[in-house]
């Protein structure tokens, strides 16, 4: 019998932190996923959680701060990952869309919205050897905990007894 491991990820692309309403609601989603993934892991399923953030300045605030806040001590099925490694160009153009957002001139996020659920995807299978790894059939329509996660897998591993 082969071993599901349920994989979910969430790519954020916000720059910064400074705002207010940015701040709030990535500290919800990291509960969200904090939540789905332990739901899922205390039904006896195999979770992994992945975030894709910014910098290093973000992922420190999730990791030192709110993991922390929400007592929150199984670290090992999320991932925090970067996307501050992107070339130049790409993150000027991420910071233009940014800015025509927050002046109301396009609320358009789908350049942001492309590269970095993209590179989630990308980070993610980079984990997951082809190998020892398969992708299966999942229920679009029944996200775990009814979230419209960035990815959503359900793997099973060949390697498994």
């Amino acid at each position: 019998m082969t071993q599901k491991v349920f994989v979910l990820g969430m790519a954020k692309s916000s720059l910064k932190l400074k705002t207010a309403g940015v701040r709030r609601n990535l500290e919800l989603d990291v509960l969200r996923m904090i939540y789905c993934l332990n739901h899922l892991n205390s039904d006896g399923h195999i979770a992994k959680g992945y975030i894709l953030v910014h910098n290093n300045e973000i992922k420190d605030t999730i990791e030192n701060k709110w993991f922390t806040k929400y007592d929150f001590n199984n670290i090992n099925i999320i991932k925090i990952l970067t996307f501050s490694e992107l070339p130049p160009d790409t993150i000027q153009k991420m910071k233009n869309e940014k800015a025509d957002n927050s002046s109301f001139k396009n609320s358009s996020a789908n350049y942001s919205k492309k590269i970095t659920e993209a590179l989630l995807k990308t980070k993610i299978e980079e984990d997951y050897n082809k190998q020892d790894f398969s992708f299966t059939t999942k229920d679009i329509n029944n996200f775990p905990s009814g979230i419209n996660w960035d990815y959503y897998e359900i793997l099973e591993n060949k390697k498994s007894p």
